[in-house]
């Protein structure tokens, strides 16, 4: 993995070849708004727990449940597949930014 060398645009164009063309509007802008599309964000929350990579897992459950390491989180291609298999099991109630 090579950390930061992808575009806002390479990520767009990876996030609508993984969600179906009725989602990925608003999965570009759920991501968008939780990590800038950013595959290396990491966010800090108040509880001590920390968000990774485009669609921002928590190591508090969803990046074990999903991603299963950090490293996987903060490569997109991966952390954006995830984020699909989340979304078809929970739909967007686990992102902050679901009414983006």
């Amino acid at each position: 993995m090579d950390l930061n060398t992808r575009s806002a645009a390479q990520i767009e164009t990876m996030i609508r070849q993984a969600f179906p063309d009725n989602l990925e509007a608003k999965a570009i802008r759920v991501a968008r708004c939780e990590s800038g599309l950013d595959e290396i964000a990491v966010g800090r929350n108040n509880n001590g727990s920390r968000d990774f990579g485009v669609f921002q897992f928590n190591n508090g459950g969803t990046l074990e449940s999903y991603l299963g390491t950090t490293s996987r989180a903060l490569d997109a291609p991966q952390n954006i597949a995830a984020a699909y298999r989340l979304y078809q099991a929970r739909g967007w109630q686990p992102w902050t930014c679901r009414n983006a």
